[in-house]
């Protein structure tokens, strides 16, 4: 009788103790493979976020889309980044013979070449590259530090008026819906009104500005910046 009480206090006590750790053992594993997401059995790479972890724990960033922009009537497509300028007239190359290349890449295809002192129509990318024009129809990327800007073309950059204070210099300017003389027109500021710069456009022609809870966009050349 001894023996059988001992038994099934051993029952009542010790297996219920087995069995909710087995149970416990079971949850934890699952937990931990569903910690690892998205990964690539051909190539044995962890995918976390927008960053690709290959096995030796290096990471590696995607190539930013590629998207298209405009110099005068000429399409081109950057897959370094949007501009980090306006485009500026009247620029020069400054090293005696300039490779054009057909992408923004030495490794790319030099389409043309390019003397000193050449006048060009410029605009500036990321990564050290711009995007030129001439007069003789040669167009394509050309290393940023081999073009020089011209001495009235002012505080260019892009970092530089975002973000900025701006007063407008016309009797009545019309706020518009998007970068264009044919949008919407939202509302109309009057002279010396105070905005702040949002964004601007990719030929730096345009300023999405706010004043108190409008927002929209005006003509750049219509801003002072302050």
């Amino acid at each position: 009788m001894k023996f059988l009480g001992k038994f099934c206090l051993f029952l009542v006590i010790v297996v219920p103790i087995i069995i909710c750790f087995v149970t416990l053992n079971n949850i934890w594993k699952e937990d931990d493979t569903g910690v690892i997401k998205g990964v690539d059995s051909e190539s044995n790479n962890v995918i976390a976020g927008n960053d690709v972890t290959n096995e030796n724990g290096g990471t590696t960033t995607p190539q930013v889309t590629e998207q298209t922009y405009q110099m005068g009537s000429e399409e081109f497509k950057s897959a370094i980044g949007a501009p980090t300028s306006k485009i500026i007239e009247g620029a020069t190359i400054n090293i005696s013979v300039a490779n054009v290349y057909l992408n923004p890449d030495e490794n790319s295809e030099v389409v043309d070449t390019i003397t000193k002192h050449t006048v060009v129509t410029t605009q500036s990318f990321p990564d050290g590259w711009s995007r030129i024009k001439s007069s003789s129809t040669v167009s394509g990327w050309v290393r940023t530090e081999n073009i020089t800007l011209p001495a009235d073309s002012g505080d260019v950059s892009v970092g530089s008026v975002v973000g900025r204070s701006g007063k407008v210099n016309v009797t009545s300017l019309n706020v518009r819906a998007s970068a264009s003389t044919t949008a919407t027109i939202k509302n109309t500021l009057t002279e010396n009104t105070e905005v702040k710069i949002l964004e601007i456009s990719g030929d730096g022609n345009w300023y999405r500005v706010q004043w108190q809870s409008l927002e929209g966009w005006v003509s750049s050349k219509y801003i002072t910046l302050q």
